[in-house]
């Protein structure tokens, strides 16, 4: 279906895994892209029985496949305006994404990272030092990055610190500027009662905010669908603070609807009600 103006569809890769239950990663990202107006392709990193947040997942790696895929990819020149990538559960997988950056991006494409690799200042489980090492590589290429504050802390180097002063903040951005990335967005920065998101860009070196009220608990696949949205918004030409805003903006109200009516939280956050309302708000941006 066209819409007004003949707009091209813009595309987006996501590199992610699946959960048969439990609405994080591909589970988020796919629904949320594709109400964004977005054709989504995908490269599933792992698919799992649940996520980790219920006890004895079942895992299967798909590293030797996404090979397989993308080497096919390569043979047809199909391409992309946006890879994002999330959980690569393997050092190899995030050398292979590495390595065909540039085969898979459109001339005017972008790589988006989200490090997804620890929160709550530890790593998750099957990861290691050498696993931080192997994603700076990934960082080092990324137009994006969309690291939490443990994830930050471990790709600088530095100890974890949930509290960061706005000195120190500024500090661990021109670290992971170092890095490569031309922008970063580091969320769980936190305002007095508020928490959201603080970024910046390179080439400007300005340091922005956004917050919304914190909401009591822990809420799987919020960071998915933030990253998401960011990058949903970024491809239809927002600009970081336009894209960081719309993100912070439906999270907190989909984490506050979570709050409120959801009783077993493993199952995931209420995003789907909220779709055809980010789904008004894509065309309003892409047509504006």
């Amino acid at each position: 279906m066209r819409l007004e103006g003949d707009i091209k569809m813009k595309k987006v890769l996501i590199a992610h895994d699946l959960s048969g239950v439990g609405k994080v990663a591909l589970g988020i990202a796919m629904p949320v892209l594709s109400a964004m107006g977005i054709e989504v392709s995908v490269l599933p990193t792992a698919v799992l029985s649940t996520h980790t947040g219920f006890a004895g997942n079942s895992y299967l790696s798909l590293t030797e496949e996404m090979k397989k895929m993308i080497a096919h990819w390569k043979s047809l020149d199909i391409r992309f305006d946006a890879i994002y990538t999330g959980y690569l559960g393997e050092r190899a997988q995030i050398e292979l994404l590495a390595e065909a950056k540039e085969a898979l991006l459109n001339e005017n494409g972008f790589l988006l990272v989200d490090p997804v690799m620890a929160d709550r200042g530890q790593l998750y489980r099957g990861f290691d030092a050498a696993y931080v090492k192997e994603m700076e590589k990934l960082v080092a290429q990324a137009d994006v990055i969309v690291p939490n504050l443990t994830e930050t802390s471990l790709l600088i180097g530095e100890a974890y610190n949930p509290t960061l002063s706005r000195s120190e903040l500024l500090l661990d951005f021109q670290a992971l500027f170092r890095l490569g990335p031309k922008n970063v967005i580091i969320t769980g920065t936190e305002r007095g009662p508020d928490i959201g998101a603080s970024f910046m860009s390179q080439s400007e070196a300005r340091l922005s905010h956004e917050f919304a009220p914190k909401v009591p608990g822990h809420y799987f696949g919020t960071g998915d669908l933030f990253a998401s949205i960011v990058t949903g918004a970024l491809v239809h030409g927002a600009s970081l603070q336009e894209a960081v805003a719309l993100a912070i903006n439906f999270t907190s109200k989909i984490i506050e609807s979570t709050y409120e009516e959801v009783e077993d939280v493993r199952y995931g956050i209420q995003f789907e009600p909220f779709l055809p309302e980010l789904s008004m708000r894509m065309m309003r941006l892409a047509y504006r």
